[in-house]
């Protein structure tokens, strides 16, 4: 559940701020699994960023956290990597888990 969780958020980051909610925009979500890892990536040729956010800070007069604006410290908490890239044309946010080595003699 939560690694469905920071692709949705990711995904939902596309389409909101890569493609400004308008259709006709492709995006693409692949996903990797290895013996180590699930790798998620997500690209689209929307509008790039220079960077990912870091985690901003609260306002100890808030009630809460904001309602907006997490998508990315989400994907941080659950992903054990969270990267972004662009080459100009398209966008890449890889995200990827690892996953437990189990040996099998631990069986």
């Amino acid at each position: 559940f939560e690694m469905e969780m920071a692709v949705v958020e990711a995904v939902n980051n596309s389409i909101e701020h890569g493609c400004h909610n308008q259709s006709g925009h492709p995006i693409t979500t692949r996903m990797d699994v290895s013996a180590d890892r699930i790798t998620f990536v997500i690209s689209d040729a929307g509008d790039a960023v220079l960077r990912l956010p870091e985690m901003p800070a609260l306002d100890d007069r808030l009630a809460g956290p904001p309602e907006r604006g997490r998508g990315i410290q989400i994907m941080r908490a659950v992903m054990d990597e969270v990267a972004y890239r662009t080459d100009g044309v398209s966008n890449f946010l890889t995200m990827v888990k690892y996953l437990p080595i189990v040996r099998t003699d631990d069986v």
